[in-house]
C-alpha cells in the first residue's frame, strides 16, 4: 500500500508539472535534429531577446546597450510637443511606472509560455519589449540624417530583424502588446492611430504569402504572428498525407511539360490552387497551377526554417508553413524547376544561382514531420491526377509545351498529313 501510494503520488506530480510546464509553452529550444542542419539559423547574431540567449557571450557588445537608448525614445515619444519640462517629466515617470507594475504583474503568466524554467523580471521584459516597440515604429520613418547603430547600417538592420523572428529570441506576444498600449497606444497625433502591433509587424516584414486574416488570433510571440500569415483559407485545408496512393506529385518542369501552366496568385488568396479547363474544348486547354510569387533572399531560409522549427516543437500549432515547404520541395528537385518557377513569375530568385534555390528546398525539409497534418493534399492530388492521364502524358513525353520549335514542326507535320489526306481523297473520288 505504501508503494502503491509512492507511485500514485509520483504519477500526480508527473501530471501537474506536465501541466504547468505546456500548458502555455509555446517558446522552445530548437530540437537538436533540426539545429544541427544550419545552426546559424537559430542563432541570434547581435540582439539578445528574452532569456534563453541573455548570457551568450557572443552578444556581450556594445549593440545591447542600443536597447536601453530605444527605450528611452519610446519614452521620450510620449512627451513630444510638451513645453513644460516638468509635465514632461512626469508624465514618462508615471508612464514607466505603469509599465513596470504591468510588467511585474505579468511575470508568472509569462514564464508559462517558456518551455523550460527561466529567469524572468520587470526590467528585462520592460527593456526588450520597448526596444522592439521602437524599433517598429522607427522601421518606416528613420531619415537617416541622424546617426543611429541600427538604422544607419544596412547589414546591422537586417541581423536585428532576423534576430527578433527567431524562435528561442522570442518574449510573450501578449507582454508587446500590453507595452503597446501604455506606450504607442498613448502617442499623441501619431500617423497611425488605428493601427495594433500586428500591423506594425506587417510593415516591418512585408512577407504578403497569404489571405488578409481578419480573424482575431491570440498570438504566442512575434513568429507565431508571421505564421499565421501562411493560413491557407479554410476551403482548401485538409489533412491528409502528401504522398497519394503512392504517387508523388511531379515536379514543376514535368507538370509544365505535361501542359500545366503556373501562375502567379496576385491577390495571395490561396497558398496553392490547380484548376482544370472546363467547357467543350477543355481538352485543347491548359490547367492552371496558382502560387503566390516568393521571392528567395538570403533571410528567407531562416524565416522558413525558424517557422517550420515553431510548428514542429509547439503543441497544437498548425503545419501551415512545413506544408507549404512540403509542397515547394516537391515541385523543386532541380535547377530546370526553379527556371519554370522565374519564368511563370511564381518566384523570384535573389540568391544567385539557380543551384543555391534548389538547395535551399532540397535541404530545409530534412528531419521535419508531417504525419497527417497536410494541408495542401487536394490540390497536389489533383495535379498529380492530371499528370496521369494519357494525353497530358502524351504531351509529356513529347514535350511540346517545354518546346516550341517541337510544338510547331508537330502542327506543320499534322497539317501537312491533314492536306496529303484531303488530297488523296479528291483525286480518289475524281477518280471514280
Amino acid at each position: 500500500m505504501h508503494l502503491t501510494s509512492t507511485i500514485a503520488g509520483k504519477i500526480g506530480d508527473g501530471v501537474k508539472k506536465t501541466e504547468s510546464v505546456f500548458s502555455l509553452a509555446c517558446i522552445y529550444r530548437v530540437p537538436e535534429e533540426l539545429r544541427k542542419l544550419k545552426e546559424s539559423a537559430y542563432t541570434p547574431r547581435l540582439i539578445s531577446i528574452g532569456p534563453l540567449h541573455r548570457e551568450d557571450k557572443h552578444l556581450q557588445t556594445p549593440l545591447q546597450h542600443v536597447k536601453m537608448s530605444y527605450a528611452n525614445h519610446l519614452f521620450s515619444r510620449l512627451t513630444a510637443g510638451m513645453e513644460d519640462h516638468e509635465s514632461a517629466l512626469h508624465t514618462m515617470t508615471t508612464v514607466l511606472q505603469n509599465c513596470l507594475a504591468g510588467m511585474r504583474a505579468s511575470i508568472d503568466v509569462a514564464k508559462k509560455f517558456y518551455a523550460e524554467e527561466v529567469t524572468l523580471d520587470e526590467e528585462m521584459m520592460l527593456i526588450d519589449g520597448c526596444f522592439i516597440l521602437e524599433f517598429l515604429y522607427r522601421f518606416p520613418t528613420f531619415d537617416g540624417q541622424k546617426r543611429d547603430p541600427i538604422f544607419g547600417n544596412t547589414l546591422t538592420l537586417s541581423n536585428v530583424k532576423n534576430d527578433l523572428v527567431l524562435l528561442e529570441n522570442q518574449i510573450p506576444f501578449f507582454v508587446l502588446e500590453k507595452l503597446f498600449q501604455l506606450t504607442v497606444g498613448e502617442i499623441r497625433n501619431r500617423p497611425d492611430e488605428n493601427w495594433s502591433l500586428t500591423n506594425y509587424l506587417r510593415r516591418c516584414y512585408d512577407f504578403k504569402m497569404s489571405h488578409e486574416n481578419k480573424e482575431s488570433i491570440s498570438y504566442c510571440h512575434i513568429l507565431h504572428n508571421l505564421q499565421d500569415w501562411y493560413r491557407p483559407v479554410a476551403e482548401t485545408l485538409t489533412g491528409k498525407p502528401l504522398i497519394s496512393e503512392g504517387i508523388l506529385m511531379p515536379s514543376a518542369s514535368e507538370l509544365k511539360y505535361a501542359g500545366v501552366k503556373f501562375v502567379p496568385d496576385e491577390k495571395n488568396k490561396n497558398l496553392f490552387k490547380f484548376s482544370e479547363p472546363k467547357g467543350l474544348f477543355r481538352m485543347c486547354g491548359r490547367p492552371r497551377f496558382k502560387i503566390p510569387t516568393l521571392t528567395l533572399y538570403n533571410e528567407t531560409e531562416l524565416y522558413l526554417r525558424n517557422l517550420i522549427a515553431f510548428e514542429q516543437s509547439c503543441p497544437g500549432i498548425p503545419a501551415y508553413v512545413t506544408s507549404y515547404v512540403f509542397v515547394m520541395d516537391t515541385l523543386v528537385n532541380s535547377d530546370s524547376d526553379i527556371k519554370v518557377l522565374e519564368k511563370a513569375k511564381v518566384m523570384s530568385n535573389y540568391l544567385g544561382a539557380r543551384e543555391d534555390a534548389t538547395r535551399v528546398f532540397n535541404k530545409i525539409c530534412k528531419e521535419a514531420a508531417l504525419g497527417g497534418d497536410f494541408f495542401f493534399a487536394g490540390t497536389c492530388s489533383q495535379a498529380t491526377k492530371y499528370s496521369k492521364r494519357f494525353w497530358p502524358r502524351y504531351i509529356a513525353a513529347s514535350k511540346i509545351y517545354g518546346n516550341p520549335w517541337m510544338f510547331r514542326a508537330f502542327f506543320v507535320g499534322f497539317v501537312s498529313f491533314v492536306i496529303s489526306v484531303v488530297q488523296f481523297a479528291r483525286s480518289f473520288f475524281r477518280k471514280y
